[in-house]
């Protein structure tokens, strides 16, 4: 059984108070995904997460004020081993480049564990913001053809910050993750937006078991974070 968080950290904001809140838990995950993450604080949060036998993956996805920012996946290398990973680059949305001409691609960070002798595959993603539905689905589509087909048997979980409002034709949404035989794994809010509370990250799988998923409201972020436990077949 592997512990997962998942968390839009809002350009780093309050990484000491996330750190000193991940060291409170009673179980530190075996695997975070970060969204947002600041690059040059990553050996800084490994070094005070005092987890030594975290290793980590990561891909630039953001640029803000000559910062850059990306998906973080951290893992317990000593339960899990990296066999293969890469990045899918999504591309700028045609709204990103004439409001934020500086900024650089959306990416996806895929990355191929070995866990107890079974593989799976992550994927750590963050979509555009600010556009319409198509585009992200249209971004869905380039992260799950760049699949390996020769491993879709293997299990799968697709999640991060999809900015796909729950607002907003979620159907839609759900029904292509379930074409290509992903499972959402809740349908709880995950965002605040002005005062209204929706979801914009999930959870999806396939050839697995998602345990527990818990949305938890912390006040670190614009956005929640979720943990679930997964049992890989």
């Amino acid at each position: 059984m592997l512990n997962i968080l998942t968390y839009n950290i809002q350009y780093g904001k309050r990484t000491s108070s996330i750190i000193k809140w991940i060291k409170n838990l009673p179980q530190i995950p075996d695997i975070i995904c970060f969204q947002e993450f600041p690059k040059k604080e990553i050996e800084i949060f490994i070094k005070k997460i005092k987890k030594k036998n975290y290793k980590y993956q990561y891909t630039e996805s953001l640029r803000k004020k000559n910062e850059t920012y990306g998906q973080l996946t951290l893992y317990d290398s000593i339960k899990l081993k990296v066999k293969e990973n890469k990045t899918i680059d999504l591309k700028k949305s045609f709204i990103e480049k004439i409001f934020s001409p500086n900024t650089i691609s959306r990416k996806a960070l895929i990355t191929s564990f070995e866990y107890d002798g079974k593989l799976f595959i992550l994927i750590n993603a963050h979509l555009t913001a600010f556009h319409f539905n198509s585009i992200k689905r249209s971004q869905i589509l380039k992260i799950i053809d760049s699949l390996d087909k020769n491993l879709e048997k293997i299990p799968h979980i697709f999640l991060g910050d999809l900015n796909y409002s729950s607002l907003i034709r979620r159907k839609k949404l759900l029904n292509l993750m379930y074409k290509y035989g992903f499972y959402n794994a809740y349908k709880l809010k995950t965002h605040r937006l002005f005062f209204l509370n929706h979801q914009l990250d999930y959870v999806f799988y396939k050839g697995c078991i998602i345990i527990n998923p818990v949305v938890i409201r912390l006040k670190y972020s614009d956005h929640f974070a979720v943990s679930f436990k997964t049992q890989i077949n």
